[in-house]
């Protein structure tokens, strides 16, 4: 029976087990666990019990050996009867559910209409043929544009369907549990050359409510006028890689009246005496339903004052009716709070906050959920009533959504108060070494060259732009080279 030849230092020899195709257990060792299932598996070298059978699961992997002492414990474990080996797998930390614990990924990037042609090249070198907007990276298991991993067979799969294979394994036993057997945050990176739309995410008892409701009334799942296509929240957390622009949350009410105080119109006279007796919500209400003809003249007065402004949200007016002319988002400026974040900056968005990115590119990460009421400045569906119905009306500062993160020695850890997800910056210089999350991770490198090393010796070389998976574990993650690693996991610190 032939075995690996390799000779390496001590300590680096493994024993493993593998359960075939027709469920028989083979036992051997290996000083590369990957290139070794891969010769099992039909490449050369691989050992003769395998001719008319495949490999099916890693099932036991014990560390720390040198080939003399790999070789006596491989003897030992091979004499025993079938009933024990299954006995060593259920008592033996050395157990295994999966094929080791460090996936390289296959991203989707996402070509909506907004995205940017050449910010994705720019900062990691991602190529773009056919000169198309790259708009998002998705880095997760969302159905519409899941991951796909790279299996020690050489084989890619959807990250949707390798967690139903084993939900505990991968995603921790009580990631598990608590989000039913799925990736609960997904992981992008936004490229905005043109403005979004002004969204808002309902909080999950409105996303539940809202599912229900539209999945009575027989919508299809891809209906245009469909507000919620899960029962899920979205809160979210974007880091700026670049400088980047957005608006979000409500102005002061008497900002509001001072830049509305510009035009020179009784409608505008209406719409602040409405805001003085109804509110921000009835206020913004009126003005998503005015008609057309007298929207138009409002605008077309609102550029005139532009034209003679230095104001920057008066300013944004003017750029955003260049992008969706005779829209009542245009105004949005004049109502929610403009932001200017430097790159290293983040901000924190919860269920209810009204908010637009301008443009810029960052990282984004967020419940997994694809539920986004719009509220203007674009094309697709706007039900007004259930839009207002989940906003939060707060007039909140900039400074409140602004996220300063915790420095556990070099990593920059960022708050975040939902359970779905956590997210940290990871700068190394040399060697850095962390303690796993015991959840889910997905890793992306930022900038430089990073190799990733688990206890187990698996490695994994990064570069800009790649990204990787590491199931649960509960030992270090170690980091070697010279970069920067953006890191994205289940917030497991916080008590909810």
């Amino acid at each position: 029976m032939k075995q690996d030849t390799d000779r390496s230092s001590d300590k680096h020899w493994f024993i493993y087990m593998i359960r075939t195709t027709d469920n028989l257990l083979y036992t051997g060792i290996t000083t590369d666990m990957a290139r070794r299932w891969k010769q099992h598996s039909g490449a050369a070298g691989g050992a003769r019990f395998f001719r008319g059978r495949k490999p099916a699961q890693l099932v036991y992997l014990e560390k720390g050996h040198n080939r003399s002492s790999a070789s006596r414990r491989e003897a030992a474990i091979k004499k025993l009867r079938r009933s024990d080996k299954l006995s060593l797998l259920t008592s033996s930390d050395n157990h295994v559910h999966l094929m080791l614990n460090l996936f390289p990924m296959d991203n989707c990037i996402q070509p909506y209409d907004w995205g940017s042609k050449t910010a994705l090249n720019d900062l990691f070198a991602i190529a773009n043929p056919d000169n198309q907007p790259q708009a998002e990276i998705w880095m997760g298991a969302h159905p519409a544009a899941a991951s796909k991993i790279l299996l020690q067979n050489g084989e890619f799969k959807s990250l949707d369907a390798f967690i139903k294979e084993s939900p505990e394994a991968i995603l921790g036993d009580i990631t598990a549990k608590q989000f039913a057997g799925k990736l609960p945050y997904l992981f992008k990176v936004l490229s905005a050359a043109v403005p979004l739309s002004i969204q808002v995410h309902p909080n999950k008892q409105q996303a539940e409510a809202g599912y229900e409701k539209e999945n009575q009334a027989g919508l299809a799942a891809n209906a245009y006028n469909r507000n919620y296509r899960d029962d899920n929240h979205k809160p979210e957390l974007i880091y700026a890689l670049t400088p980047f622009r957005a608006m979000c949350g409500f102005r002061r009410l008497e900002n509001i009246v001072e830049l509305f105080s510009f035009i020179k119109d009784p409608l505008v006279s209406t719409l602040l005496n409405t805001l003085s007796h109804r509110g921000l919500q009835g206020f913004w209400q009126q003005l998503l339903e005015l008609e057309q003809t007298p929207l138009n003249k409002l605008i077309d007065q609102m550029l005139a004052v532009a034209e003679q402004s230095d104001d920057p949200a008066i300013a944004e007016v003017k750029r955003l009716n260049r992008f969706y002319p005779g829209d009542a988002g245009v105004f949005s400026p004049m109502i929610l709070n403009v932001i200017n974040m430097k790159p290293g900056q983040a901000m924190y968005l919860d269920a209810g906050t009204p908010h637009a990115y301008l443009d810029g590119t960052g990282l984004e990460i967020m419940a997994n959920s694809d539920n986004v009421l719009h509220g203007g400045l674009t094309s697709k569906y706007v039900d007004t009533q259930e839009l207002l119905s989940t906003i939060n009306f707060t007039v909140r500062d900039v400074s409140e959504f602004m996220v300063s993160p915790d420095i556990k020695e070099t990593v920059q850890c960022y708050p975040i108060p939902v359970p779905d997800f956590a997210f940290s910056i990871i700068p190394v210089e040399n060697h850095v070494s962390v303690m796993a999350s015991g959840s889910v991770e997905i890793l992306f490198c930022i900038e430089g060259s990073v190799k990733v090393i688990l206890h187990n010796n698996e490695q994994l070389s990064l570069k800009p732009g790649t990204s990787c998976l590491v199931t649960a574990i509960e030992n270090s993650i170690q980091f070697k080279g010279r970069g920067r690693i953006a890191r994205a996991t289940v917030n497991t610190i916080s008590k909810f």
